[in-house]
């Protein structure tokens, strides 16, 4: 008896693992962390210290800036190397780099609004 009710709902634990599946899918594509409107688009470049370039010039990431990668995940500064297309804002009272988002490649694709 016992197992007929494990293979009778066998396929109800597939479907709901599946509709995890998908759901977490659709969720995905989808920034959890929205990159807000002020964002500047740039051509950053990490070399494994706070300082970095910002399309060329010179620029330092605040203690505590926050860097998002494709995914949302937050990575270290020290982990990235290299010219990445991103977004920043910039610290209001220090004018350091506070957040950064690595653009996906639809981001890339996608027309910068405020060009």
């Amino acid at each position: 008896m016992r197992q007929l009710w494990i293979r009778g709902f066998g396929w109800a634990a597939t479907l709901i693992v599946a509709c995890g599946i998908a759901a977490g899918a659709a969720v995905a594509q989808q920034r959890v962390v929205p990159i807000p409107p002020k964002a500047q688009r740039a051509d950053i470049i990490f070399n494994r210290s706070p300082d970095v370039l910002i399309n060329g010039k010179a620029a330092r990431l605040a203690p505590g800036a926050r860097i998002y990668d494709r995914q949302n995940l937050i990575v270290m500064y020290n982990a990235l190397q290299g010219g990445i297309k991103a977004k920043f804002v910039l610290e209001d009272s220090t004018g350091m780099v506070m957040n950064v988002w690595i653009l996906t490649e639809d981001e890339i694709a996608a027309p910068d609004p405020k060009s």
